[in-house]
């Protein structure tokens, strides 16, 4: 967003810096003073130099993002001994109080990322904990991710969740992809398992072009936006239903 708006402003000036000279020029033919004008170039000239500032701070924050999702790739995809490329979460994941939660202590386990200020989260999380009452006892377990803290323990008490609940960290940045909510499913291995089947087209929109095997490994364990119920349901039932613990 600040390169665009840097790209917007350095147009602005651009424009106005020339047509201050044009005008500067003019009226030196006519042998008339333009201090105005004059002035105007200044206030361009800085208007650019403000561009060049947000250009290059959304640049850098553009990188930091790359480079912190690269970071995530390299601690979630592995390779099998066929060389196709896999995701794979560690089994032990340290809850707020430093408590640990171990995957394998589960057949299935929902990490799902949500923000408290989005809307289609308070719906997710209501037909998470509702899936986490109806198919908990049969080894489902879901854990919550939160970004922003403001608002999120309301949410939490109006959603009337019972699942564990963390405070968001870089281990999970994977799931961080624009979208919320964002979810994916591991197995009692900590094996992510494929819930999507996203085109190149939309791997491409999801990771800004890139397209390569981590890339599209990544976006077909992760659902991106809220998903119904039933969606997830119908992943639960087929997964208990073919594993044993």
């Amino acid at each position: 967003m600040k390169t665009i708006i840097g790209l917007i402003i350095f147009f602005i000036g651009l424009v106005g810096t020339a047509a201050s000279l044009f005008l500067i020029s003019y009226k030196t033919v006519q042998k008339r003073k333009a201090p105005r004008a004059k002035k105007a170039v200044l206030i361009c000239i800085g208007l650019m130099l403000v561009s060049f500032a947000l250009i290059r701070e959304g640049a850098e924050e553009e990188l930091a993002k790359t480079q912190q999702l690269s970071e995530s790739r390299d601690s979630v995809c592995f390779r099998d001994d066929q060389g196709a490329v896999y995701c794979q979460l560690p089994d032990e994941i340290r809850n707020n109080t430093g408590e640990i939660i171990r995957l394998s202590d589960s057949r299935l386990t929902i990490i799902d990322l949500w923000e408290p200020w989005a809307e289609p989260c308070r719906e997710e999380l209501i037909n998470m904990q509702a899936l986490y009452e109806q198919y908990g006892n049969q080894g489902l377990n879901v854990i919550g991710l939160f970004i922003s803290e403001e608002g999120a323990g309301r949410m939490i008490e109006e959603c009337g969740v019972r699942f564990p609940v963390l405070f968001y960290r870089d281990d999970f940045a994977f799931l961080k992809l624009g979208q919320f909510p964002a979810a994916a499913i591991a197995d009692s291995s900590g094996r992510l398992l494929t819930i999507c089947s996203p085109g190149e087209e939309e791997i491409k929109e999801i990771f800004n072009g890139e397209t390569g095997e981590e890339e599209a490994a990544i976006a077909a364990v992760v659902s991106l936006g809220p998903k119904s119920r039933d969606f997830w349901e119908e992943i639960i039932v087929r997964e208990l239903n073919g594993s044993v613990k």
